[in-house]
């Protein structure tokens, strides 16, 4: 094939064209990195413009694939609004005596109800069972017995003792974990304590709640805002009282009672104080608490907790020592999702199921 010197030079004057344009916008574009190499005469400066250019033109590209990766993966907008409430609803307060059985209840309730074959005594060999564990009859409530075991004094030694790690055992099934600790020497307060426990399970919830405190003997006062709450909690007309309570029956306490507002008009809470609370004076009846070991403590126990709550005597029970002025104040901070602003689809079925849970 001859090349001819008109294709030659038509080819020169073709790089020169390419090489005067690339030089032309090199000095006339506003990109910052090509317009410093254009005007540079050296080839060091050259090269290092152009390796700047590439380095930020890589992390441009990143970014834009960061977002897009944001973009695809559908992203959450939080909107957080504070609001300050000038009335809030007074909660539910439930009080418990940390004594199970009342003595005298319990006594009462055998000597009339059981002697009479009464509907109401369904298991009297539980009942007079949990009478002789309780020591009702008992004077004076006895000392608590002491851990089984000999007790010695032992002497700090000057060398130092290594005990041995354990080997691995083998897995141990559930069926087998009540037979392995009954077979270790337990406490006897935890052994009166679960056959207390146990009998007392066994009782109807109508037994449970005659045998146990009630509610105008622990309560002795109460007032709301100023007005007595005590004298209009059983009251036959119900436009005549605006508090109300339910009795809850927990396994540790007994008879619990479970005091609430009726009228959300004045269930408002806005000034703070003892004032315009609640106040409480209660009586712990200690004279007739289970004398047998099954009550560690004298006082009573008491969980507050929103009205449509129930209460965790267990969980979050707060308690109560007598012979003591206790003041309990709180603070509630009501935390309430925002509905969808209208971003998706009109129906549930319209709309991604990424975003099927309203927050």
């Amino acid at each position: 094939m001859k090349v001819y010197p008109d294709d030659i030079n038509n080819e020169k004057e073709e790089e020169r064209n390419v090489k005067n344009t690339l030089k032309n916008f090199a000095l006339n574009t506003n990109i910052e990195g090509i317009n410093n190499a254009g005007r540079s005469r050296e080839k060091i400066r050259i090269f290092a413009w152009a390796v700047i250019f590439i380095f930020l033109l890589g992390l441009t590209f990143n970014d834009i694939r960061q977002l897009v990766d944001e973009y695809l993966d559908y992203p959450v907008d939080v909107s957080t609004t504070l609001e300050h409430e000038n009335a809030i609803d007074f909660p539910s307060v439930t009080i418990c005596n940390k004594n199970r059985v009342s003595c005298k209840q319990l006594k009462n309730f055998l000597d009339n109800d059981c002697k009479a074959n009464s509907e109401f005594c369904e298991h009297p060999k539980q009942l007079r069972a949990l009478f002789q564990l309780g020591k009702c009859d008992a004077k004076e409530p006895e000392d608590l017995p002491k851990p089984a075991g000999k007790s010695t004094l032992t002497t700090q030694t000057k060398t130092i003792r290594k005990k041995k790690k354990p080997t691995a055992s083998k897995e141990i099934s559930k069926d087998n974990i009540r037979d392995n600790l009954i077979s270790k020497e337990q406490s006897k307060v935890f052994v009166i304590e679960q056959k207390f426990l146990m009998t007392y399970l066994e009782l109807s919830e109508n037994e449970k709640f005659l045998i146990g405190h009630r509610l105008r003997d622990l309560i002795k006062s109460c007032t709301f805002r100023g007005v007595d709450c005590l004298e209009t909690i059983d009251a036959e007309d119900e436009n005549s009282f605006f508090m109300d309570y339910d009795v809850i029956i927990n396994p540790n306490f007994g008879n619990c009672y479970n005091l609430y507002t009726i009228d959300d008009s004045i269930g408002k809470s806005s000034l703070t104080g003892a004032s315009y609370g609640l106040s409480l004076v209660l009586n712990i009846e200690q004279k007739d608490y289970l004398k047998g070991g099954q009550t560690l403590a004298a006082g009573s126990r008491i969980s507050i907790q929103n009205r449509k709550n129930a209460p965790l005597l267990d969980e979050y029970g707060i308690d109560i020592a007598p012979n003591a002025l206790t003041s309990i104040s709180l603070q509630l901070v009501n935390i309430s999702r925002h509905q969808y602003s209208g971003c998706t689809g009109s129906s549930w079925t319209d709309i991604d199921s990424r975003y099927q849970e309203q927050l």
